[in-house]
């Protein structure tokens, strides 16, 4: 490893445009220099962290999707001109969107309940 720390620390600057501290991520007692430190632009420090963004997302996400899809249902049972095959498309279009909808927002409250049990 000392090899591949003093390689890097020949090589001329242009080739990095980070231009912090080396650090050897071996070395269990390094202190990181916080002036040079690159940003966290997410702001997550931890794995709950992560799942509480990506789950907030999705839900996001979900909402006008699923308004879409109940627009679509209830296009197709509108334009169905009476045919019982057409209108029961257009109704398992809008419950299905509602089923995952619903499995959506089961998920968060089981993952805010996993989180509750390691966060003690």
């Amino acid at each position: 490893m000392p090899i591949l720390v003093s390689l890097l620390a020949q090589a001329p600057a242009s080739m990095f445009p980070y231009q912090g501290p080396l650090v050897d991520p071996f070395n269990k007692g390094y202190e990181q220099d916080s002036i040079n430190a690159l940003p966290n632009p997410l702001g997550i420090t931890n794995l709950g962290d992560i799942v509480d963004k990506v789950m907030s997302a999705l839900t996001v996400l979900a909402v006008p999707v699923v308004l879409a899809m109940i627009l679509y249902g209830a296009f197709k049972i509108i334009t169905s001109a009476g045919d019982p095959a057409k209108v029961k498309d257009g109704g398992n279009v809008i419950l299905w969107a509602s089923v995952g909808f619903g499995l959506l927002l089961i998920s968060n409250g089981i993952v805010a309940i996993i989180q509750s049990l390691f966060a003690q």
